[in-house]
């Protein structure tokens, strides 16, 4: 039985260095593009798209349950967004999450 625990172990440990490797690997490879000015703060996003739909902070965040103070900090940046908002706003809008956290130009 402690065999097969150090077995366990070393392999859960092989892999996490497998993987730690293959991310490192592609960051060095594609960390030109992770630069914040290389795509749109998702907060502006977030702000545009309400306003392009004719929505106020207060009905957006009624639509996802919860106060308009709240909503606010997202769109400020003073809180990060949760990811079940997220996929609400998707919904609302009929975007991609890629769009509104503007990945979109990466997936040509």
């Amino acid at each position: 039985h402690q065999l097969t625990v150090l077995y366990s172990s070393s392999v859960e440990f092989l892999t996490f260095a497998l993987v730690a490797n293959a991310h490192k690997q592609w960051y060095n490879t594609n960390s030109n593009i992770l630069k914040c000015g290389d795509f749109m703060d998702y907060t502006k996003r977030l702000r545009e798209l309400r306003i392009a739909n004719g929505y106020t902070q207060a009905e957006i965040a009624f639509l996802l349950h919860t106060r308009q103070e709240q909503y606010s900090k997202y769109e400020s940046g003073k809180r990060e967004l949760p990811i079940k908002h997220l996929i609400s706003l998707c919904m609302i809008y009929r975007v991609s999450s890629d769009y509104i956290l503007g990945l979109d130009k990466f997936n040509k």
